[in-house]
């Protein structure tokens, strides 16, 4: 951290803001650059990550979105896991209706932030810290393909994950997710986005029901009924929360302050 601190280019933003999707907002709205990469602080990247994002930017201009594998870290297999990602081959995903072929992780994704600004940022009610502590990075990445923008999800770009969870911290998680998810599948049906009710019902089946997200791994155990419930109450409570149909975001009324 010391060497990082020691570099010219770089420069710690802190801020009393809570919620992940309003610290992605905080930073990325300070930045210049044209390419954003986004990880975790529990996350390892090798040395060429960057030149690798930049790599699937280049497959096409229209790509908005990368996402990359996620990598458990060694960790003790009978005591808990870590969540990851990956997949075997790339795939571009072009219109809203593939979005159900894409999962990904905010643990290795980029953007465009001319994509970021299009769609006015990230929910900042959606993701970890917020009223609806999950899905702020599949509801950016839908509402990018709805924009018209690609997401590419290539095996190329790759992080370490060190996250690690016991079983029960799993379960939780899985809970966590589910609730984030029904959410965001509400507020798009309340504004109305188009063809996204069969879609998001298509999400929403496979996450609460059947099975998770292809290349998704979040453990072993966990129970349908808790997923269930989680989904319930998170589409609920989205169903009564503000939302500007207008951007598809839920509406908040915060203040931010920052410390350099």
């Amino acid at each position: 951290m010391a060497d990082l601190a020691a570099d010219e280019r770089m420069r710690y933003l802190r801020s009393d803001t809570e919620g992940l999707s309003r610290a992605h907002n905080l930073a990325i709205g300070r930045t210049t650059s044209e390419l954003v990469a986004i990880t975790d602080d529990d996350c390892e990247v090798p040395a060429d990550w960057l030149g690798r994002i930049a790599d699937a930017f280049a497959v096409d201009p229209r790509i908005g979105v990368v996402f990359g594998t996620v990598v458990a870290a060694r960790h003790d297999g009978p005591g808990g896991y870590i969540p990851a990602y990956s997949r075997d081959a790339p795939f571009l995903a072009r219109s809203p209706h593939e979005k159900w072929r894409i999962e990904g992780m905010g643990a290795c994704m980029a953007i465009r932030r001319s994509t970021w600004e299009s769609l006015g940022g990230f929910d900042a009610k959606l993701g970890a810290g917020a009223d609806f502590d999950a899905a702020d990075d599949g509801d950016f990445a839908y509402r990018a393909l709805r924009a018209g923008w690609w997401i590419h999800d290539t095996p190329a770009v790759k992080v370490v994950h060190h996250g690690f969870r016991t079983p029960a911290e799993g379960r939780a998680l899985l809970v966590q997710y589910a609730r984030g998810t029904g959410a965001m599948m509400v507020k798009h049906l309340r504004c109305r986005t188009p063809g996204s009710g069969r879609l998001l019902a298509r999400m929403a089946w496979r996450w609460v029901l059947r099975r998770r997200p292809p290349g998704l791994r979040l453990g072993a155990h966990d129970a349908s009924a808790g997923r269930l419930v989680g989904f319930a109450r998170g589409f609920a409570a989205g169903a009564l929360a503000p939302v500007d149909r207008e951007r598809c975001l839920y509406r908040e009324q915060t203040t931010t302050r920052e410390v350099q």
